[in-house]
């Protein structure tokens, strides 16, 4: 089942969400990335991976992250990614 991510970063730690959106990109195990201001949400495709490497990714990135939340997926980001 697919999971999500929302991660939110403090003021003016932006510029370092493009950095860790790339990294992101490449990891077998996340969907897509999305990013909003100040904050991305992931979609999650192998949950167990995530969980054991997205801390990881994160403290690389030398990111100030101010919430890191594991939320479900709106219907919607489902439907959209299985209509895609």
């Amino acid at each position: 089942s697919t999971n999500a991510v929302d991660i939110q970063v403090d003021a003016g730690a932006e510029s370092g969400l493009t950095t860790l959106m790339e990294s992101l990109q490449e990891q077998p195990w996340v969907e897509s990335v999305v990013p909003a201001q100040r904050q991305l949400r992931l979609l999650i495709s192998d949950t167990q991976q995530g969980k054991e490497k997205l801390l990881g990714l994160i403290h690389a990135a030398h990111i100030p992250v101010t919430r890191l939340e594991w939320v479900r997926p709106s219907l919607e980001e489902i439907f959209l990614e299985l209509s895609e």
